[in-house]
């Protein structure tokens, strides 16, 4: 049973933390899936992301003040998970190795040398990338070195979450009106909604 005051607090973590948590089902995301972002408004983020630019807070719910139940993600699951290869996004977000300032694409050409941006959260997909593009003879120091600075940004954006601590599927409501845009408020009245049929 959700606790009745609502309390918060503001809290920043890795960009690769958030994405840990979704990952393990510790941070689930509210509602039904988003519809997914426009092609530019993804590579944007991901220039955003390399640059250490502030990506927007997210917003979680915690209905109860157990650490063993998973927090709800009400707002920023599209930003977590925009460089995701997913069947709403099929190809693979790219960043060219050939330019200094941050430049993705979904379309590879032949000669090129890419980095898919899949392979920055794992330390093996990364090996096994690099190695594969060392193999065809593109990769030197300096371009490895590159890839690894891309890498350790992506992984050290910081994100700042509001977590929300307790409250009923009505408190939480009324509060989400004032901090969430319309078409996410809609997923997060939804799953307010079911919570509290489920009550």
């Amino acid at each position: 049973m959700p606790d009745r005051a609502i309390t918060y607090t503001v809290i920043t973590r890795t960009l690769s933390h958030f994405r840990a948590l979704l990952g393990a089902g510790e941070l689930l995301a509210a509602g039904p899936p988003m519809p997914a972002w426009p092609t530019p408004r993804r590579l944007a983020l991901m220039a955003s992301i390399e640059r250490h630019w502030p990506i927007g807070p997210i917003v979680i719910w915690n209905p109860t003040q157990d650490p063993r139940q998973p927090g709800y993600l009400l707002d920023g699951v599209r930003r977590l998970t925009a460089a995701d290869t997913t069947t709403d996004h099929p190809d693979p977000v790219l960043r060219d190795l050939t330019v200094i300032e941050p430049a993705y694409t979904l379309t590879a050409t032949p000669d090129g040398v890419y980095l898919p941006i899949d392979a920055v959260w794992h330390t093996i997909t990364f090996l096994e990338t690099t190695r594969a593009i060392e193999a065809r003879g593109v990769l030197d120091a300096a371009t490895l070195r590159h890839a690894e600075n891309i890498a350790d940004a992506f992984h050290k954006t910081d994100v700042v979450a509001y977590r929300l601590h307790g409250g009923t599927p009505a408190d939480i409501h009324a509060l989400c009106r004032h901090l969430i845009p319309g078409r996410t408020r809609r997923a997060v009245l939804d799953l307010i909604a079911a919570r509290a049929e489920t009550r």
